[in-house]
């Protein structure tokens, strides 16, 4: 009978490890996608404060000028220097979201491998300890 208390434990015990690595990844993928909120939230108010002040300085610009050409050569200026900002903030957000993507990637190459190998552990136990068990409770003839 105290054969059979041990594999109980030892069982509770590998279910205890593969739970925690589920909940340790969970965790971790949470994480990771807060973290990225954070960042987009970030990206997107800091654009739009500069977008906002970009416009000002427009109108302001633009504002100012009488004549039709130099106003056609400032605004041609600031559509330039507009595309330009725009161009960098793509690549802002893109490194933003290949970070994020990479973060969940190696989440998930890393944690099927542990899950995997602490499935395959558990199974084995069991089976050695089934084996145990079996061999006190079979009667030898």
């Amino acid at each position: 009978m105290e054969e059979k208390g041990v594999i109980m434990s030892n069982s509770n015990e590998q279910l205890q490890r593969l739970s925690q690595g589920y909940l340790d990844a969970s965790l971790h993928f949470g994480q990771i996608s807060l973290n990225s909120w954070e960042r987009l939230t970030r990206f997107g108010f800091a654009s739009s404060r500069h977008l906002l002040e970009q416009q000002r300085k427009t109108a302001k610009a633009l504002a100012g000028i009488s004549d039709p050409g130099e106003a056609m050569s400032q605004f041609n200026q600031l559509l330039s220097q507009s595309i330009d900002e725009s161009l960098a903030s793509s690549r802002d957000l893109y490194k933003i979201l290949s970070g994020t993507q990479g973060e969940l990637t190696h989440l998930a190459e890393e944690n099927p491998g542990t899950i995997n190998k602490s499935v395959n552990e558990a199974m084995e136990s069991v089976a050695k300890e089934t084996e145990k068990a079996s061999k006190t409770v079979t009667p030898k003839a």
